[in-house]
């Protein structure tokens, strides 16, 4: 391929082509094709380049965008495209192709902020998410460690030169909690992200003829570092099935400190013979953009709309802007494909456990990218919520959820509805908080009723209804509430005066009875029974005689009706009935020091507990040879475990 990159009149005049709606020929330039609302970071800055060349002063938006155009631009060239902008908009009007109306209508008097952008990013936000090459997804997929990306998703990268991907796992605060509630800052922490190793799934094919060589760019930030400048060594004979790996002293591509997250863009072009000054000039710009997603509050309030869609839609209209800037500024089609990843501080956990992940590059040619977390460990706060999912015969990594599902206790589980439950204490006061899983969410905790406990609550579902069973804050006594399909929960709350513990209760649904447990003050195990027909009878002494001060836990599974208690020894006792049939037992070589977990899952009963050192271990019936989650932090105490009636299987915990 010829060297060289497009004059300055060759520049001004491909800027006046595009904006009068000539064919983007160029994969660079079908980026921007399609939309409506979108491209709004280049309309700004062609917006502000216009404003600038008139002596007005630049908004806080149109600042930094003149600054990536500086980077790369002479200020008479900045000129040059502010005035071809304003010839373009006076000529076109509303025709005017690319910059969205939301810009182009401005009056040149009237500036573009940030508090513009967010005020208007609603449309831009639902139009990328329209976009097949745009995705929000679920952290546990990231977590499981297979592929990240739909065939959807993929296609759409070829169709349009680039991707843009974020991960969800919770839903942000509700409105009434107030902005300073929208993010609540995490510990920093020092992280580190290297290109390890890229396969070639389909080659480029140069686009002069003769060569193959590709290499990768990249930009990056967080809320408090700017990433430096990266452009990777030249691979040659980059043909389909060759791997190749980045040298050691040239791989890391973010290595700062946040307690946000990082904004990545990368990008893999076709091999030139042009020096990179311009390509490092361009991406320590783009980096401070990367940063500035982070360094902006209002990203986390925002559209309202699905939690990561803001700022995933914003990294977007980054990439569009690098992309855009690149092309215009390269005499030749050199960009295969460009790909912009948000990964927030739990995400950062989800890699920091796993170490590496693998990112696809489906533009002319087709690389899968393999992204290693060389950084350190990334804390949470005591307390807080986590879990592992377990799909088929695989557990993923850990996920941990955000600063509002802080727990007090122990959490309760439970598969209701089709999706997973769970209630927690509230540290703050105390308040049963309760949530559920909806498609990639967990959605905001809310209250239920007034209910208030010192202890863990238990959870189940039962003849159609989910059922919360908790020891009152004051009383000791065992307090039971439904939610009910139609109604929520329930204003009726069922007090068992004569029914009093300092540990949690259990609920397990068993055939037509749902079954409450809970340890007496005197450490003894009591039971009590709720028969669909004939409402809650009278509790009984269970007829093992068994004495604990931790909670007993109970599961149904096969016909099977279990229980299990750990000693004062520390020993695991379990008890097995089916039918008139029943059965008795030590689990050898289990220790606790506290409760445990039982669980039905695919016709059979696991077990779960925290070990004398701290760490989650479990075991199905049989064996019961510990299948350890892939958990490397110590939890608080006992955990919590529910199936989800599809093969997959939670374990949550607070660490």
């Amino acid at each position: 391929m010829g060297s060289g990159n497009r004059s300055a009149l060759e520049r001004v005049e491909h800027l006046r082509g595009l904006l009068g709606g000539a064919r983007a020929t160029t994969r660079a330039a079908r980026t921007l094709a399609g939309f409506e609302h979108g491209n709004v970071l280049i309309g700004a800055a062609l917006h502000g380049a216009d404003r600038a060349r008139r002596g007005l002063e630049p908004t806080d938006l149109e600042e930094r965008l003149l600054g990536v155009l500086g980077t790369v631009l002479t200020p008479q060239e900045i000129e040059s495209w502010g005035r071809v902008y304003r010839e373009s908009v006076d000529k076109l009007g509303d025709g005017v192709a690319v910059v969205p109306r939301s810009v182009a209508s401005l009056a040149v008097e009237s500036g573009y902020s940030a508090a513009d952008l967010v005020a208007g990013f609603g449309p831009v936000v639902e139009e990328a998410l329209a976009k097949p090459n745009v995705a929000v997804v679920d952290r546990e997929v990231l977590a499981a460690g297979g592929p990240v990306d739909s065939p959807e998703f993929l296609e759409g990268m070829r169709e349009f030169g680039y991707g843009v991907t974020a991960f969800s796992g919770a839903q942000g605060p509700s409105p009434d909690a107030g902005r300073a509630a929208v993010r609540q800052e995490l510990p920093p922490v020092h992280a580190r992200l290297e290109l390890e190793s890229f396969v070639v799934e389909r080659a480029v094919g140069d686009q002069g003829g003769g060569r193959d060589e590709i290499y990768w760019c990249a930009s990056s930030g967080s809320n408090k570092t700017s990433g430096a400048a990266f452009t990777s060594q030249e691979f040659g004979a980059a043909t389909e099935g060759t791997e190749f790996t980045f040298s050691t002293s040239n791989r890391t591509v973010f290595d700062g400190s946040t307690s946000s997250g990082v904004a990545l863009g990368l990008y893999v072009w076709e091999a030139d013979q042009s020096n990179s000054e311009w390509y490092d000039a361009l991406n320590k710009s783009l980096n401070d953009l990367c940063r500035y997603i982070f360094d902006t509050p209002q990203w986390e309030l925002g559209t309202g709309l699905m939690p990561g869609s803001d700022v995933v839609a914003f990294m977007g209209e980054a990439i569009k802007l690098g992309s855009w800037l690149m092309e215009h500024l390269r005499n030749h089609d050199d960009l295969s494909c460009s790909r912009g990843i948000v990964l927030d501080q739990y995400d950062l956990a989800v890699i920091a456990q796993r170490g590496t992940t693998k990112w696809a590059f489906n533009g002319d040619g087709y690389h899968t990218l393999t992204l290693r977390y060389t950084g350190d460990p990334v804390p949470f706060p005591a307390g807080t919520l986590e879990y592992v999912v377990r799909d088929g015969t695989s557990w993923g990594t850990p996920v941990t959820m955000p600063a509002e599902f802080s727990a007090a206790t122990t959490p309760a589980l439970a598969h209701y509805g089709g999706t997973v439950h769970a209630v927690f204490v509230r540290p703050s006061d105390n308040a049963l908080m309760w949530t559920y899983k909806f498609g990639p969410l967990w959605m905001t905790p809310a209250p239920i009723q007034s209910d208030v406990s010192t202890c863990a609550p238990a959870l189940a579902s039962y003849n159609g209804n989910l059922v919360c069973a908790h020891a009152g804050s004051n009383t000791g006594h065992l307090y039971v509430r439904e939610f009910l399909p139609d109604q929520g929960w329930s204003t009726v709350l069922k007090e068992f005066k004569g029914d009093s513990t300092r540990l949690s209760p259990a609920l397990t649904a068993h055939g037509d009875m749902l079954l409450l447990t809970h340890v007496g003050n005197n450490g003894f195990v009591y039971h009590r029974e709720h028969h669909i027909g004939r409402g809650w009878g009278e509790t009984y002494e269970d007829d093992q005689g068994w004495e604990t001060e931790s909670p007993v836990t109970t599961a149904s599974a096969g016909g099977e009706l279990w229980k299990v208690v750990r000693r004062r020894q520390n020993n695991v006792r379990t008890y097995m009935m089916i039918g008139d049939n029943h059965g008795t037992g030590i689990i050898p070589g289990w220790e606790t020091e506290n409760g445990l977990a039982a669980v039905g899952h695919e016709n059979r009963i696991w077990l779960f507990r925290r070990r004398l050192d701290g760490l989650l271990a479990g075991a199905p019936t049989g064996a019961w040879t510990d299948i350890n989650p892939t958990t490397s932090v110590p939890i608080l105490d006992e955990p919590a475990a529910v199936s989800n009636g599809a093969g997959r299987l939670y374990v949550m915990y607070r660490r």
